[in-house]
């Protein structure tokens, strides 16, 4: 899939987040707008429609993460109408019935710092922010005032849905436990193949981390157990027969 087919699906993908988006959530971005804060989707959602644009029916949206250009304009706007925590790395997380959305500073984020030294002369902090994911299945934006996707240069994303194969697109990450089991769940629950460098990722931090942060990360991050000690060791086994 090329680059311009991705960016002709931007519209079809705009309408079928209204469709799908709580009322709520499209009030909180309307607003941001009229207020000049320009606002980006990314991660999961993005993924999973280009993976089941085909069956947008059965899809719905629980988790909504998004990139403001202003948080402190975000927190003065909505303080006294929206519930909501600081989550782990200085993001907002706010809660509206079974709907999370994390709200996330442009120019904040941890990916950004460990990257930023490397781009220092890129003025457009929001063309950056696609090299800072860990998974090639999340190196995309959707810029929500354009009505645009944003890719990474090296089109990661695009590799990734044309040949299904998960990659590392920046390896420091502060949760690397999450990294391994997002690896494995993703790979069942896509039916995904892996990169070799993946493989070694998972397979050397599972080696290094305390089966307790693997716990305890599950229960945080899905809000129940899902792959118990034993499942863990045998799926982390499975993985080399995913490569590709």
């Amino acid at each position: 899939m090329k680059k311009d087919i991705i960016n002709t699906q931007a519209n079809t993908f705009n309408d079928y987040l209204a469709d799908r988006f709580p009322k709520f959530a499209k009030q909180i971005i309307n607003v941001l707008l009229e207020e000049k804060n320009d606002v980006f989707l990314f991660s999961g959602i993005i993924r999973d429609y280009f993976l089941y644009k085909d069956k947008l029916s059965n899809f719905n949206v629980r988790d909504i993460d998004i990139v403001v250009s202003d948080i402190d304009k975000f927190h003065s706007t909505f303080k006294n109408i929206v519930k909501y925590n600081k989550n782990s790395f200085g993001g907002l997380k706010l809660y509206f019935n079974d709907i999370n959305i994390d709200v996330w500073q442009a120019n904040s984020t941890w990916g950004l710092n460990r990257v930023l030294p490397k781009d220092k002369n890129q003025s457009n902090i929001i063309n950056i922010l696609p090299k800072t994911v860990f998974f090639n299945c999340s190196s995309i934006l959707f810029d929500f005032q354009n009505k645009k996707f944003i890719e990474n240069d090296d089109n990661s994303f695009q590799f990734f849905l044309n040949n299904r194969v998960l990659d590392i697109v920046l390896e420091d990450n502060p949760l690397p436990e999450l990294c391994v089991l997002n690896t494995i769940y993703y790979t069942k629950k896509y039916d995904l193949k892996i990169s070799s460098k993946l493989e070694c990722y998972v397979k050397d931090k599972f080696s290094k981390i305390e089966m307790d942060r693997f716990i305890k990360i599950q229960i945080k991050h899905f809000n129940k157990l899902i792959f118990e000690k034993n499942e863990l060791e045998n799926e982390v086994k499975k993985l080399s027969s995913l490569i590709r």
